[in-house]
């Protein structure tokens, strides 16, 4: 959630009244999950302010880091080595970041009772339907590659601007091509959240949370597996098409986006909410 809200938002006034006013949305966001009661407020705001102090301290240097290397590599023109890097990049400050998170948060999960657990189970629920709703998952195969050509045109399009005719008919290619792996995301989803249920019954977050996050791509089904490398192989490639295809505006636009957030995460680090 932390990643995603630094990357969500554009400007640094934006950006840092969100990530000042993080701490209360995430306590907001995981009451609703879990209906907290009495002293589980208490572990959970110690748990959510000791992860963005954290995250304030190590991780937004890291980011900042990271953000002038992309721009520089983006500035050259991209190779796969450069898509590679930006891949393991962004996996290790998430996995880094949920690890964290979870060494915070294990005390406050280790006191959920099956009342609260019957509230979690609704929730996740809830978001089953509309993973299912926004991806289209029981709408005809032609309509669901149709919604993956908008979403990804839409997330380009906010790194470039405005999109040409080839790039967006590469864009259609690629979604004519690659896997549709929605229902084994939806799948996958469920897995997870069972595996979360089950920690929980049994009291053992401060014992296997952190484990658990650091991998828990086990158990995962292989066919899914499959469809999501084969699919991330054609991002890749579509990528590389892109660049190979951006004007000089759209380069200096995706370039300066990415100092921009450089200069955001280090103005973010400096400061103390």
């Amino acid at each position: 959630m932390l990643l995603l809200l630094c990357v969500a938002l554009s400007g640094c006034s934006a950006l840092k009244l969100a990530y000042d006013n993080a701490d209360t949305y995430l306590i907001w966001r995981a009451d609703r999950y879990l209906a907290l009661r009495g002293p589980q407020h208490a572990l959970l705001t110690r748990a959510v302010r000791q992860t963005l102090a954290w995250h304030r301290q190590q991780a937004l240097p890291i980011y900042a880091t990271l953000a002038d290397e992309a721009a520089m590599r983006l500035a050259r023109g991209l190779k796969p080595a450069d898509i590679d890097w930006a891949y393991t990049a962004v996996q290790t400050q998430w996995q880094d970041t949920l690890q964290r998170a979870a060494q915070e948060v294990a005390p406050l999960l280790d006191t959920i009772d099956a009342d609260q657990l019957v509230v979690l189970e609704k929730r996740f629920a809830e978001d089953n339907r509309t993973f299912a709703k926004d991806f289209g998952l029981n709408r005809p195969e032609a309509q669901r590659r149709k919604l993956r050509v908008e979403r990804n045109a839409e997330r380009l399009s906010d790194w470039l601007g405005s999109l040409t005719d080839e790039q967006r008919a590469r864009i259609q290619a690629y979604s004519a091509q690659a896997p549709l792996d929605g229902a084994g995301r939806d799948r996958e989803r469920q897995r997870l959240q069972q595996a979360f249920l089950r920690l929980l019954r049994e009291r053992q977050a401060q014992a296997k949370l952190v484990e658990w996050v650091s991998d828990w791509s086990i158990g995962r089904e292989p066919e899914f597996e499959r469809q999501r490398l084969e699919n991330w192989m054609a991002y890749q490639r579509l990528l590389l098409e892109l660049d190979a295809l951006l004007s000089p505006a759209q380069r200096d636009y995706a370039v300066q986006r990415l100092r921009d957030y450089a200069q955001d995460f280090r103005t973010l680090a400096a400061a103390r909410s």
